[in-house]
């Protein structure tokens, strides 16, 4: 019997100051959205460091060989790959293309904006692509926080207008029109704007008081600093 072999694979962005959570910003400066975006990486790394029979990747951007990317390597013994593409679906297709070429039989990418994102959830997604084609986690924005397929992508990302509330809807109909096998994981949230960040802290805050904290402690940590309004 042939041991299935999975990737997650995490898209994100070396934490230059101004060029990572914008739309944060005036609300934080540069230097805080920066801090606040390398909190995001490392708690999802700590988190899915828990799953178990799954190889971890790094999507970097805008490549491995920043020193932060070097750094988690080292630290978390992950793989890493290039971003390479116009946007952000030829990027997601061939870094999907690339975890199949080393062979992976299941691919789940998901991304750097949910730090509360319950682990339970990525390893549904890969039970679930035993037998569905292609598996999504929708966020409440409009988009998805996660996607994952087994053997090679189908052409889901064409025509997609990235950047919007659209990206969820019209990546299930391009689904539809294909007759693919989907399944659809629980929404959740992303945090791109201040409101979602209200949402995070108040999250948090009552995570920490039900649970006695433990998801996303530094992200937790980096927004009592800031104390927000």
């Amino acid at each position: 019997m042939s041991i299935v072999k999975k990737a997650l694979i995490l898209f994100a962005k070396a934490p230059k100051s101004g060029k990572v959570k914008t739309r944060l910003q005036p609300y934080l400066s540069p230097d805080q959205a920066s801090e606040l975006y390398t909190a995001f990486v490392t708690d999802i790394l700590e988190a899915t460091a828990r799953l178990r029979g799954i190889t971890r990747i790094v999507g970097c951007d805008p490549n491995g060989q920043d020193p932060f990317f070097q750094s988690l390597a080292h630290r978390y013994e992950l793989k890493l790959i290039h971003q390479h593409g116009a946007n952000l679906g030829e990027r997601m297709q061939n870094a999907m293309t690339e975890a199949h070429r080393q062979g992976f039989d299941r691919v789940v990418i998901i991304g750097t904006d949910s730090p509360t994102l319950p682990m339970e959830f990525v390893r549904k997604a890969f039970l679930l692509l035993r037998t569905q084609e292609l598996v999504l986690g929708p966020s409440h924005d409009g988009g998805y926080y996660l996607i994952g397929c087994r053997k090679s992508i189908p052409p889901v990302f064409e025509g997609i207008p990235w950047g919007t509330d659209r990206v969820l809807s019209m990546t299930l109909k391009r689904i539809t029109d294909l007759k693919l096998k989907c399944a659809l994981l629980p929404f959740w949230y992303d945090v791109d704007h201040i409101e979602d960040l209200r949402l995070l802290t108040a999250h948090l805050d009552y995570l920490d008081q039900q649970t006695g904290g433990g998801v996303a402690p530094k992200t937790a940590r980096i927004i009592k600093a800031f104390k927000l309004e």
